[in-house]
């Protein structure tokens, strides 16, 4: 018979350490294997608090889930000093210059956060145009962002606009603060 724990001679670093802890988290509040029941929106078992304290953990595992995805591209994932998940994607892999349109690399990251966010019912984004250009175009392209979004089943009403945030599309995942309140 062998035991799940075991005496490891080395110490175990930080990153296995908080990995751990999210694994825990996430066995514990039965979010390991995605929304329960009813499906996308459905709310899982348990207070409307036991959920909110779930949410930090649930948006550590959906950093390391998107890392994952996007490891080895110019798609920067980090969590800021807030709690939110920052998402970066690069203005020349997002869109060409002067339009609105969305290029395939970032058509490929919002995806991802869509699919985030429908199984993080507390989650909510706020969406920042690359710097530069006329604001007009910013908008144009915060409202194409949208309805991308929008149209892989992201409530409209999840999603806020951002100022301008450096030469990126600049993308937070953070836990509604409306949430619960």
């Amino acid at each position: 018979m062998t035991t799940m724990f075991t005496h490891s001679p080395r110490p175990m670093s930080r990153r296995t350490a908080a990995a751990a802890c999210v694994a825990a988290a996430l066995l514990a509040s039965g979010c390991a294997t995605g929304p329960q029941g009813g499906g996308a929106g459905s709310t899982p078992a348990g207070s409307e608090a036991d959920r909110r304290a779930a949410a930090p953990a649930a948006l550590m595992a959906e950093q390391q889930w998107l890392q994952q995805w996007f490891s080895g591209t110019p798609v920067a994932i980090a969590q800021e000093r807030s709690g939110a998940l920052r998402v970066d994607v690069p203005d020349a892999f997002a869109f060409d210059a002067g339009q609105a349109a969305i290029k395939p690399a970032l058509a490929a990251v919002l995806d991802r956060v869509a699919e985030s966010m429908r199984r993080r019912d507390l989650l909510v984004l706020t969406v920042a145009p690359p710097a530069g250009g006329e604001a007009g175009l910013g908008r144009r392209r915060v409202e194409s962002m949208t309805r991308h979004l929008t149209g892989r089943g992201v409530n409209a009403g999840r999603i806020a606009p951002a100022a301008a945030d450096g030469p990126v599309v600049g993308l937070r995942l953070r836990v509604n603060p409306a949430a619960g309140a």
